[in-house]
């Protein structure tokens, strides 16, 4: 009987845009969020998607939508774009999934291209400092739909230092539910950013998300952080 591979699946989503223009975002990152296929996830994510399909909601779950009552989202109330958020943020936080997320504030890089060098150093560290885990896989396969090419290109010459990647541009991310969690923590983290750093919320964040709910995803990305022997990044 074949043995089956180990293999860890990196679903990855980045958040904000890398432009300069008056109104982009402060703030521009990427999430990756890790399963390691060992962990047994089947019966949370049956249990995540049987209560979608028991509210007639079987689509990708995109948090902007969510928070911005936008595109399939915007004839909904709060109540029941609410309701989706907490499916899916409970599915994460009863897996054995973990998650880690690099940011830089823009207006501390001179351009573009100092913008992905940092990027790029952020997580070339990280795969080094972790290289002796990431490497015990049979596979690193990560899940990044190059959404951005720029990062695409930076994520093929991290991993490429590992010797068993392997890069999925095309899936299906709708009923690929991890990197709808990565679209999701993309978005929580940048709220835990924010507040850590005393930054200014969005209307729409304020209205989405109440005092009491923040402290809840603060902690439970603190609970589902990827631990590091080498500490934070």
């Amino acid at each position: 009987m074949k043995k089956e591979e180990h293999i860890l699946r990196i679903y990855i989503d980045e958040s904000g845009d890398n432009g300069d223009a008056k109104g982009s975002s402060e703030l521009y990152g990427y999430t990756l969020v890790f399963w390691d296929n060992k962990n047994d996830i089947s019966k949370e994510l049956n249990k995540l998607n049987d209560k979608l399909n028991n509210i007639n909601f079987t689509g990708m779950i995109h948090m902007s939508e969510l928070v911005k009552s936008e595109q399939k989202c915007q004839y909904m109330s709060l109540k029941e774009r609410k309701t989706i958020f907490n499916y899916l943020f409970y599915f994460y936080k009863n897996s054995n999934i973990k998650s880690k997320s690099f940011y830089v504030k823009k207006k501390e890089t001179l351009n573009r291209s100092d913008l992905n060098l940092k990027l790029s150093s952020i997580l070339k560290t990280f795969i080094i400092d972790n290289y002796e885990y990431l490497s015990s896989f049979d596979k690193v396969v990560v899940y990044y739909d190059n959404g951005q090419k720029p990062l695409g290109k930076i994520f093929d010459e991290c991993f490429n230092y590992l010797n068993n990647y392997v890069h999925y541009v095309h899936f299906d991310k709708e009923k690929e539910r991890l990197f709808q969690v990565a679209d999701m923590i993309t978005y929580l983290d940048k709220i835990y950013y924010k507040r850590k750093n005393k930054m200014n919320f969005g209307k729409s964040e304020k209205y989405f998300f109440n005092p009491d709910e923040i402290k809840t995803v603060t902690n439970t990305l603190d609970m589902k952080l990827f631990k590091t022997k080498k500490g934070n990044y």
